[in-house]
């Protein structure tokens, strides 16, 4: 289905297919912190200055793709930096011990 979204003078649809990898490709996305990450990162698409929406997301053990549709005024590369950095420190503040055994150590 195509969705075009209206603004003042433009009419758009930008979707995009994104893949995000765990460090060294480890299958750490099983279980508990695989809706922990699902969770956070639908968490940060609701954000108030969030300009994208999540139209689904999956997770393999090692990685989460997502299907986004953005915002003209934001570039891909905000976008995931964005979700990487939040996702990231959400999580090892709260899985720090465990993180540590796969990556330090």
């Amino acid at each position: 289905m195509t969705e075009y979204h209206t603004k003042k003078r433009c009419k758009y649809m930008i979707k995009l297919h994104i893949i995000l990898v765990t460090k060294y490709r480890k299958p750490l996305l099983i279980g508990e912190l695989d809706e922990e990450i699902k969770q956070s990162i639908f968490e940060i698409s609701k954000l108030e200055d969030s300009l994208f929406t999540i139209n689904s997301m999956e997770t393999d053990r090692d990685h989460v793709h997502m299907f986004v549709d953005i915002d003209p005024t934001v570039s891909a590369t905000s976008i995931v930096s964005r979700v990487k950095q939040m996702t990231t420190n959400r999580v090892w503040k709260q899985h720090k011990e465990d993180l540590k055994k796969h990556y330090w150590g």
